[in-house]
């Protein structure tokens, strides 16, 4: 019988000291390679001291937090973060968010970049911090003074084919059409249906009836915008978009854009699946299922493109949405 185990550790800056809290009443952690923005929400039991004093005492908004749960004391990571709201009442509940938290409170001045590098401006605004970005022209990007450095990627990610996110304290930037993180930190976890998936929302769909839109974009050198979308008069379809580096003209775009149509225009699943604390999955990760049942389901890839976490009495569970498949 496995015993379900949990450790939070908070670095309270007004005691200069670590707490460490190893009994909860909930923990929920949600995240995905779709927000810059992770959040986990801890509630505690209604009485919970420290050296006799109300454990709330100890800790401050912006104290930093890390939690940590698994099974017989061997915890993984699930959250590395921030405290942002801390409540007095009953019972006491904890919010936090990741690293994203201090990007929102980090100003930038006003600055025109004729040719908007990715990897060269968050080298230049976030200059010690872990990092993995893709190296890609944007063109031209005004950014007003007084702006957050979480609203300038929260911008990117909503007008270019971008995303931004962090695995514990490291940010990534990658392209929207990227599968592969270009370090060794993305992990395959293997899942059965029927084994070590605990109940799933999985959907078939033949290549037929897929629904599809492929973007294409491209930035020229005089900053010109260029954009194909395959097929031109798609509605209620899954839009996928992609930066073409190289590409000068429309033409180019659109030979892209139906390539690339044929190749997603295929048999496909999607949904999300529970199961248990172990293997313990990340965003970003790849996840390959099997299903003896139903061949046509069987031997698929994935990446991870969300992921909750929930941890309580009832048991430890993680809810995997599946992102992009793998070929």
């Amino acid at each position: 019988m496995f015993k379900l185990t949990c450790n939070i550790v908070i670095n309270s800056k007004l005691y200069a000291k670590s707490i460490q809290i190893k009994y909860v009443k909930s923990i929920v952690v949600d995240a995905s390679i779709k927000q810059l923005t992770a959040t986990a929400k801890v509630t505690l039991p209604r009485k919970l001291y420290c050296k006799d004093t109300n454990i709330t005492e100890y800790i401050r908004r912006n104290d930093t937090i890390q939690i940590y749960a698994g099974y017989d004391y061997g915890n993984k990571l699930i959250f590395d973060g921030f405290i942002t709201t801390v409540s007095t009442g009953t019972p006491i509940i904890i919010e936090c968010e990741n690293s994203a938290w201090v990007l929102k409170q980090t100003k930038l001045p006003g600055k025109i970049y004729p040719k908007f590098n990715l990897k060269s401006f968050c080298d230049e605004v976030l200059p010690g911090w872990q990092k993995n970005i893709t190296d890609v022209e944007l063109g031209e990007v005004k950014i007003n003074s007084e702006t957050s450095i979480a609203s300038v990627f929260d911008y990117l990610m909503k007008h270019y084919p971008v995303n931004f996110f962090f695995r514990e304290r490291k940010l990534y930037g990658i392209l929207g059409g990227s599968m592969l993180l270009s370090d060794d930190v993305q992990e395959v976890h293997k899942f059965k249906i029927g084994t070590n998936i605990i109940s799933d929302s999985l959907n078939y769909t033949l290549a037929d009836d897929v629904k599809l839109q492929i973007v294409a974009k491209a930035i020229l050198k005089d900053n010109t915008k260029l954009e194909h979308k395959e097929p031109a008069d798609a509605e209620g379809c899954d839009v996928r978009t992609f930066l073409v580096p190289g590409a000068t003209s429309v033409s180019e775009l659109q030979t892209y854009a139906k390539e690339m149509l044929q190749t997603y225009k295929v048999d496909k699943m999607t949904g999300s699946f529970t199961c248990f604390g172990e293997p313990h999955v990340e965003i970003g990760d790849i996840v390959h299922i099997y299903d003896d049942k139903h061949a046509e389901m069987n031997n698929k890839k994935f990446l991870v493109e969300s992921i909750k976490y929930t941890f309580a009495r009832s048991g430890y569970r993680q809810v995997v949405n599946l992102g992009y498949e793998i070929k």
